[in-house]
């Protein structure tokens, strides 16, 4: 898709520049505002993603039980940052 109008755009700023059409430059350059517009949407998707899965993250952490490990784990910690 971005190849097509890649090719389009380049083709109207060829036709533009030799006069063979008579548009404004906004619509010769339409097709680069279409891959601008659609790269932008990806982005915005993928990081509204991204910040959905980090919430849901931080949820699941927060009602998570810890295992035996964690906590022998946050005890030493404890223990080891109180001595200072």
């Amino acid at each position: 898709m971005n190849k097509i109008l890649s090719l389009l755009g380049l083709m109207f700023i060829g036709l533009k520049l030799t006069n063979f059409i008579v548009w404004n430059w906004w619509l010769v350059l339409s097709p680069f505002l279409f891959i601008v517009l659609y790269y932008s949407i990806l982005v915005s998707l993928y990081l509204y993603a991204a910040h959905l899965e980090n919430k849901n993250l931080e949820t699941r952490n927060k009602y998570r039980k810890k295992g035996k490990f964690e906590k022998m784990l946050e005890e030493a910690q404890k223990q080891h940052y109180s001595k200072k």
